[in-house]
């Protein structure tokens, strides 16, 4: 299960169980390296959790099934098959209907409307286990008080003091705000709305090792930003238990899960602090890239940027740019102690501590270069790689993929208009019972200006 991160450098899958952190600066590389390695994942026919962001990698790897609400071609999300027990029922609703982060006790109607949201997928789960869709979910979350109450009593008891009064302002705002931060469920239900047997994709049945299905997944990126990071930090999180679990025998050396993601940042918060440091007995191989360090910091928070640096073995640096993360990276790269001689009278031999590579190196010495000596398509990619102990410049050769599929085809819920709703035109007999009501008049100006006159 070895693997090669250059033509001639070949390591071991205990390495690579390490992970790997890729950084470098917009057109500094990155995804020449990524590329062979990628390749050689899919030769050997391993797992791979594939993320790409501007669908360079759909284009030039056929094999890997297409897992995104925002392409034609793409397989359905078995959601049913994913969520069946009450915690994970919890967990995606925490997902889809995340805390505000300027709450620190929690924001009340988004925990409540959290608690909503569960008893809906419980009901499911119950009522119609392993085959319920987005489309029934979007179905329940979205009725009124009344028909809500019964169902929440049924499966979610603890939760229905929150709907009890169907008729109170509150619980006309709970209800409010729950159709409004559960969007991405109606949109979910428009992109998949059945569930199909034949093209349908579980992650908790692909990280087993008993799954027969494909075994290369790549999930997208599309318009819609929000949508994007609910969706895969959905799949991703449902996933990691499985992994990290005890019923998942260790087998570092035999079992290959690979989760690469191509602009890390922007894939939204995972829980990918156990898939680092307790997913290497399972097997699992983290490949992340990023531009920037404080991307990583704005969506996992500085003190999780720091520690993922600490637990990844392999570090591979691309040309930086001016920042704070061209200073980080240097530093990190650590120093050596320099001895000079002084050239006066009274020579002296002195020692001093330097920076191994300097910040104003990463952006000169680094990044694409042209020339026959840099591989067969002269052309090439010159990085860092700090694998413990001194770090090593090297010089990628640079691929030349062919095209074998478009990058991403539209989905049709994307591009066609809405479809208006069937909506039941009352008969004769409904109309006319309905015209012999009183109708609730409103008052007129002069009937208010009375009114407060009085």
């Amino acid at each position: 299960m070895s693997l090669k991160l250059h033509p001639e450098l070949h390591l071991p899958k205990s390495h690579w169980s390490r992970h790997t952190l890729l950084q470098g600066s917009v057109g500094s590389g990155k995804t020449q390296i990524l590329l062979p390695i990628i390749e050689q994942i899919i030769r050997a026919d391993h797992k791979l959790f594939l993320f790409d962001t501007k669908g360079d990698f759909t284009s030039y790897f056929k094999k890997p099934i297409i897992v995104c609400p925002f392409d034609e071609r793409s397989y359905y999300w078995d959601i049913a098959a994913d969520c069946r027990y009450p915690l994970q029922a919890a967990m995606l609703a925490e997902i889809l209907i995340p805390g505000s982060p300027d709450q620190k006790n929690g924001d009340f109607w988004s925990m409540a409307a959290r608690q909503l949201l569960v008893a809906a997928i419980r009901s499911l789960q119950v009522e119609t286990p392993g085959v319920w869709t987005w489309a029934d979910l979007a179905l329940l979350k979205n009725q009124s008080a009344a028909a809500m109450l019964p169902m929440i009593q049924e499966h979610f008891d603890s939760a229905s003091s929150l709907v009890e009064n169907t008729e109170s302002q509150t619980t006309a705002s709970l209800l409010s705000t729950l159709v409004a931060q559960t969007k991405m469920i109606d949109d979910m239900a428009m992109a998949w709305p059945v569930r199909k047997e034949n093209r349908r994709f579980a992650i908790t049945e692909w990280a087993q090792d008993g799954d027969k299905g494909r075994k290369q997944v790549i999930v997208q990126s599309g318009p819609e930003e929000g949508m994007t990071k609910a969706y895969i930090s959905a799949l991703v999180n449902l996933a990691i238990p499985e992994i990290i679990s005890p019923k998942l025998p260790d087998a570092e050396k035999d079992r290959f899960i690979g989760f690469v993601f191509d602009e890390l940042a922007t894939a939204g918060r995972l829980n990918i602090g156990p898939l680092i440091d307790k997913g290497r007995s399972k097997g699992v191989v983290f490949i992340g890239c990023y531009q920037n360090i404080a991307q990583v910091a704005q969506v996992y928070g500085d003190k999780f940027a720091e520690a993922m640096s600490s637990m990844v073995g392999t570090h591979i640096i691309c040309q930086l740019q001016i920042g704070e993360t061209r200073e980080k990276a240097a530093q990190q790269l650590g120093k050596h102690r320099v001895a000079y001689r002084t050239h006066d009278d009274n020579v002296a031999v002195h020692e001093e501590s330097r920076a191994l590579i300097s910040p104003g190196e990463l952006t000169d010495r680094l990044g694409p270069r042209k020339g026959k000596h840099y591989g067969p398509h002269g052309f090439g990619v010159r990085a860092i790689v700090q694998m413990g102990g001194d770090p090593l410049l090297l010089d990628f050769p640079g691929v030349v993929m062919r095209t074998k599929r478009p990058g991403q085809i539209p989905a049709r819920w994307m591009t066609q208009p809405h479809q208006r709703n069937n909506l039941a035109i009352p008969g004769p007999t409904q109309a006319a019972s309905l015209s012999a009501q009183p109708k609730r008049v409103g008052m007129t100006k002069e009937e208010i200006d009375q009114f407060f006159r009085e």
